[in-house]
């Protein structure tokens, strides 16, 4: 699949009005780098160079770092609400071989599609050259939508000698200036027109089967946030029978100490739990799988706060605790 190809079909259906989302990780938030330097800043500014003065563009921006694409799936309704034309995906330099990822970079592709939003899966590297690339190619091809290779462009030029990886890279991954500088030029290719290979590429309609199990194809967010608010040590916060083919969890920690965690059980068995505290962390939400092997099954979902109280001033909302089910 041609990403230029496929940019240009949606350019050819946007009546010179386009809105360009990116969701992904801290390349795309821009770490290590002034927010006018991150290449989703240096591709907002020249865009309109590159279509012509007459077109009106609108760049979204979800890039959040520590983030993976279970994160991402959590972004997904208030992006549609957006009303994007297309979205740059980028979650191959933070997710991992496991399976709940694989399901989530499908459930938001999907329902990015589903919403007739264009997709095209962004793939880094880190200074060996990898990224992981299985599960995103699996689902862009399952579903017909291009996966843009910038790492192997970056590696390739240094097999040639052109460029170097201190030349491109502040660490193992974070692009230095010039590095943000390289990713937007090979982003602004894809929208530029005239040589009439456009014209060879219809979108499709979904398949009905799923490139994985489709756990998160169709899902809903039960936010107990509020219910959090006002919740004491030990209380029970959910204790019902739900429905689903896959659940996760998301709640943010900090590095400040904090006593305070939930408690997550399925069918009277603790599964897992959410601390408020964690020494590495900085204020960022943390994903994490529950249960459910992909078929729709029920469960009793109990959520109960631990014992130790937090410090003062601080309620259990502050936790922004809330599921992904899978439907």
């Amino acid at each position: 699949m041609n990403a230029r190809t496929y940019v240009n079909q949606i350019l050819k259906k946007g009546n010179k009005n386009l809105r360009v989302a990116f969701l992904g990780g801290s390349l795309t938030k821009g770490e290590l780098v002034k927010k006018e330097k991150c290449f989703v800043s240096l591709f907002e500014k020249k865009l309109p160079e590159v279509l012509g003065e007459e077109w009106e563009t609108t760049i979204l921006r979800y890039g959040e770092s520590g983030t993976m694409s279970a994160n991402g799936l959590f972004k997904v309704r208030d992006l549609v609400s957006k009303k994007p034309d297309l979205v740059f995906l980028d979650y191959a330099m933070n997710d991992t071989g496991d399976r709940y990822l694989w399901e989530a970079t499908e459930g938001i592709c999907y329902q990015l599609l589903e919403a007739g939003i264009g997709v095209v899966v962004l793939l880094f590297c880190n200074d060996q050259g990898l990224c992981t690339r299985g599960a995103m190619e699996r689902v862009a091809a399952h579903y017909h939508f291009p996966v843009y290779d910038i790492g192997a462009k970056i590696i390739m030029r240094m097999k040639e000698g052109s460029l170097t990886w201190q030349e491109y890279g502040q660490d193992y991954v974070h692009p230095t200036v010039y590095g943000h500088e390289l990713i937007a030029d090979y982003l602004l290719q894809l929208f530029q027109t005239g040589d009439g290979e456009e014209n060879s590429f219809e979108m499709r309609e979904l398949p009905d089967d799923s490139a994985f199990e489709g756990a998160f194809r169709k899902s809903v967010v039960l936010d107990l946030s509020e219910k959090m608010k006002k919740a004491e040590p030990g209380d029970i916060i959910f204790d019902e029978e739900i429905s689903f083919k896959m659940l996760l969890m998301e709640f943010w920690q900090d590095s400040v100490p904090n006593d305070a965690s939930v408690l997550i059980s399925l069918n009277g068995k603790k599964i897992a739990s959410a601390d408020a505290y964690a020494s590495m962390a900085w204020g960022n939400p943390v994903c994490r799988y529950i249960g459910g092997d992909g078929m729709l099954e029920k469960y009793q979902l109990t959520v109960s706060l631990g014992k130790s109280a937090p410090p003062a001033g601080w309620d259990y909302s502050m936790f922004r605790f809330r599921f992904m089910v899978g439907k």
